[in-house]
């Protein structure tokens, strides 16, 4: 099934759609700052209604009734963290939207406009929810739950990794590998402090590569029209520059030596190994097809003969190539000081 296209709040330029997605973008960024358990719980909740104002403020409004219920689940273990162990695993993987708890996510992406389902993929409110939980109660979970859910999120991880392979539409490709990415953040969050180094490392990838290639994704959408993965659309004369920042961003996004995903992952690999050789093979085999995805991705975006000319509605803006600049750039430096994240963390 398409994700819809083009509602009027899609609209470039519109300011109800700019200032909503600003809301989102505070409600999210609020989430990440909070330490207290009622206070988080209370961000968590904004941020699952003001999902829920967008779907039903949509053209074709409608009840995301599935992410009601991860919305539901996430803030019940803020609420109630000394649930049984079983009962607190599995409010996590659905708050986590974990496959297949994911459907709420797709529940999601059917009601929201682009843009606004991009902010929640790359807000990561669902590794802010696992975050804000371990923080507040860090010995609600016991290690043998523990140990459960990390090899749940890397068979998560591995599941997405598999739909971004089959997927057709851009940005359901990139959608699908950023919440395999976003699985092993939270694999990574469950195997002890050098994991957790590793899951702040990864996030960091994940948060600003996502934004960059979604980014791009959606602006290649409003220059030549739909596009699909499984033909070839030669766009990288077309738009040389986002050509650049999509190869830069997206290789150093699926672990190229040099980019930040490469020490995240390498941390993320010793720290599985100690703990599960079944999770270590599925964090190989999962970040190895997330960068077949791309590539693939890569391929059917700027390369090959175009079956029809690209006729561009209007170039991008310069101040969108300078910010996706910046952004790389940013994910470039960290690459090459990933200490500067490892140091800090906490």
């Amino acid at each position: 099934m398409q994700t819809r296209v083009g509602t009027e709040l899609d609209a470039p330029g519109d300011p109800r759609a700019r200032v909503a997605l600003a809301i989102g973008a505070v409600l999210a960024a609020v989430l990440w700052m909070l330490n207290e358990p009622l206070e988080l719980a209370a961000a968590w909740l904004a941020f699952g209604a003001w999902t829920v104002w967008r779907a039903r403020a949509s053209a074709t409004p409608r009840l995301p009734l599935l992410a009601l219920v991860g919305g539901a689940s996430g803030g019940v273990v803020l609420l109630a963290p000394h649930l049984p162990q079983w009962a607190l695993a599995g409010c996590l993987v659905i708050g986590a939207g974990v496959a297949p708890a994911h459907l709420w996510l797709e529940s999601l992406r059917r009601s929201l406009a682009r843009d606004e389902f991009a902010l929640v993929l790359v807000a990561q409110p669902f590794a802010a929810l696992l975050h804000g939980f371990v923080h507040a109660y860090p010995d609600a979970l016991e290690p043998q739950t523990l140990a459960v859910l990390q090899r749940v999120f890397v068979a998560s991880a591995l599941i997405h990794a598999g739909l971004a392979l089959v997927r057709r539409e851009p940005e359901r490709v990139l959608g699908a590998v950023i919440q395999s990415q976003s699985a092993l953040v939270i694999a990574g969050a469950a195997a002890g402090e050098t994991g957790w180094e590793a899951a702040r490392m990864l996030l960091a990838s994940t948060m600003g590569s996502g934004l960059v290639l979604t980014s791009i994704a959606s602006e290649l959408r409003r220059r030549f029209g739909a596009l699909d993965a499984a033909s070839h659309h030669a766009l990288a004369e077309a738009a040389p520059k986002l050509h650049r920042l999509f190869v830069v961003c997206g290789w150093t996004f699926v672990g190229l030596p040099g980019g930040l995903a490469f020490f995240a992952e390498d941390l993320l690999f010793h720290a599985l190994v100690d703990q599960s050789v079944g999770a270590t093979v599925g964090f190989i085999v999962a970040a190895g097809f997330n960068a077949i995805a791309f590539y693939r991705l890569y391929l059917a975006l700027f390369t090959g003969p175009a079956v029809h000319p690209p006729h561009p509605t209007s170039a991008t803006a310069s101040w969108k190539i300078a910010g996706l600049t910046l952004a790389v750039l940013a994910l470039l430096v960290l690459g090459l000081l990933p200490s500067l994240l490892v140091s800090h963390g906490g």
